[in-house]
């Protein structure tokens, strides 16, 4: 566990996390702490993903120490290596080297065997004293590779690591002459080309994308879920040798409800497989590519395809079906409903069924929102501004749509002026969650209290809140409003700059509206004035 607390002897944040028994001769402790060096907790969960990733990389290289094999000291001379390898080419260029200097470095290296033998020394003990002292030199040699690579191997295999540092050295010598005056009996050695492949898993790397690119918390709850699981589908492996096959078997298993894949053992549509869980699996392994962690893309055109029931989609509601949810809204809320609730209940549904917003911007809405121009009441719906968790789905969701002259019949409005000054929000209430997402909850509440009010409606095909959108779409079409206009109003996707529109056009947008025709009467006879 790597998440935010405060002690109580600090006024800052902290995370901490526990260093597993076998790695503790390594790290030198058995917990890991650090400071957030904050005092607000969403900030500090900010903060907290970098500072825990961190030191996930940290275990994880005193992991790959405790565990490191003849690949790895291949690899690790490798790179020491190749670095040197560069590094005496540019300077035997700078220098302007003859071929005897390249000899000339190579001796002198050499002679560090010899110096300082013991006197009478026999064969075996003359060896002994050679390999030691080219030991002691390669040691010292190779940590700012062993630095680079985060890496602290055993004192037993340190020694080894340093002999073999000392050869690698004679051989980039060897190597930078070939290079620039050309050899042809001149053979690379067999650790040339090694290198160190990664060991992290899909969490460990998720944890540190998350961190860099610094994904909201709310996708980093869930997209951890989606790779929590594919990790254990795939056993714990490597990300590294996690295979297209891997990926596209992990997806065929979500799609077929799979209890070793899917949660609950639920079959999943295809686009929550590719949409959730190979979008974020894609978006791990492309950053860590980019970041030279990993070499391939094993999600790279892995998709599944819909199966026949699922290309029908989210169904819109019927006419009929608005019209019993709306009536409902008329009616008494029982008494131990709080007033935060009864408001969603009962203006949510008018604001979903007439303007086409999605719930969650209609919950976020805050009482400055509603606006008028040019004699027309409408609701802005942009970006937060105040340092709220609220976001936009994509350009396109920025939009001023105008109240349908139903909802101000219903009397919305004495709603929206009855909130008592400085009241933050439309609606009202402490709806907030761990990640600061007020609308997730009374959505929630309000999915439920519909589907109360059509309990024989199709649930498999229709969405309680988001058939609302579908609705008015269809309606839009029926009414004969222009397709621009029509996405204008809904927040779909524009064809170009031509089809987009502000609050200065809200008269345009609401002449359009306003020839859809309610499914309902008015509640009373005379309109309300605007």
């Amino acid at each position: 566990m790597c998440s935010p607390y405060r002690p109580s002897n600090s006024g800052f944040y902290w995370v901490r996390k526990r260093v597993p028994d076998d790695l503790r001769h390594i790290i030198g402790k058995r917990e890991i702490k650090r400071s957030l060096k904050t005092t607000d907790p969403r900030e500090a969960k900010r903060r907290a993903l970098s500072v825990c990733a961190e030191i996930d990389q940290l275990l994880v290289n005193a992991k790959r120490s405790l565990t490191m094999g003849a690949a790895e000291m291949d690899a690790l001379q490798g790179e020491y290596y190749r670095s040197r390898v560069s590094a005496i080419t540019a300077e035997a260029d700078k220098e302007g080297w003859l071929p005897e200097h390249y000899e000339m470095m190579a001796d002198q290296l050499a002679d560090i065997t010899e110096t300082n033998l013991p006197s009478q020394l026999d064969h075996a003990a003359y060896e002994e004293h050679r390999t030691a002292a080219a030991s002691q030199w390669g040691i010292r040699a190779i940590q700012k590779t062993l630095r680079d690579q985060g890496v602290t191997p055993p004192a037993r295999l340190l020694e080894k690591l340093g002999e073999r540092a000392f050869r690698a050295e004679l051989a980039a010598y060897h190597a930078a002459y070939a290079k620039t005056y050309g050899d042809p009996l001149w053979q690379p050695p067999v650790y040339g080309t090694a290198a160190l492949t990664n060991s992290q898993t899909l969490p460990e790397l998720f944890t540190q994308y998350a961190a860099s690119v610094q994904l909201p918390p709310k996708t980093v709850d869930s997209w951890r879920g989606y790779i929590d699981r594919a990790n254990k589908y795939f056993r714990g492996k490597p990300a590294s040798v996690i295979t297209k096959q891997d990926i596209r078997s992990f997806a065929e298993a979500l799609q077929q409800g799979n209890k070793e894949a899917s949660p609950k053992g639920r079959p999943l549509a295809a686009k929550t497989v590719n949409d959730n869980y190979i979008a974020s699996l894609s978006a791990v392994y492309k950053w860590a590519i980019e970041r030279e962690k990993l070499e391939t893309d094993p999600t790279k055109r892995v998709r599944v395809t819909a199966r026949a029931k699922e290309t029908a989609g989210i169904e819109q509601y019927t006419r009929e079906q608005v019209a019993t949810i709306l009536r409902a809204t008329r009616q008494p809320q029982p008494a131990r409903t709080k007033q935060e609730t009864r408001n969603v209940r009962r203006w949510a549904p008018w604001l979903a069924a007439f303007t086409g917003a999605r719930i969650g911007e209609l919950l976020w809405l805050r009482r400055e929102d509603v606006r008028t121009s040019d004699g027309v009441y409408f609701i802005a719906i942009q970006p937060d501004t105040k340092g709220g968790a609220r976001g936009i789905k994509n350009r396109s969701s920025i939009r001023s749509t105008p109240l349908h002259p139903a909802i101000i019949e219903e009397g919305f409005l004495d709603y929206w002026r009855s909130l008592p000054e400085g009241t933050e929000y439309l609606f009202p209430g402490d709806w907030s969650d761990k990640d600061g997402d007020r609308a997730k909850a009374p959505a929630n509440k309000l999915r439920e209290w519909i589907k109360e009010q059509l309990p024989d409606a199709d649930w498999q095909r229709l969405s309680p809140n988001h058939s609302f959108r579908h609705w008015l779409v269809s309606e839009c079409r029926t009414a004969k409003i222009d397709g621009d206009r029509q996405r204008v109003i809904t927040g779909h996707g524009q064809k170009d700059v031509h089809g987009r529109y502000g609050a200065a056009d809200v008269r345009t947008l609401y002449n359009d509206i306003k020839t859809i025709q309610s499914p309902l009467p008015p509640l009373v006879t005379q309109a309300q004035s605007h």
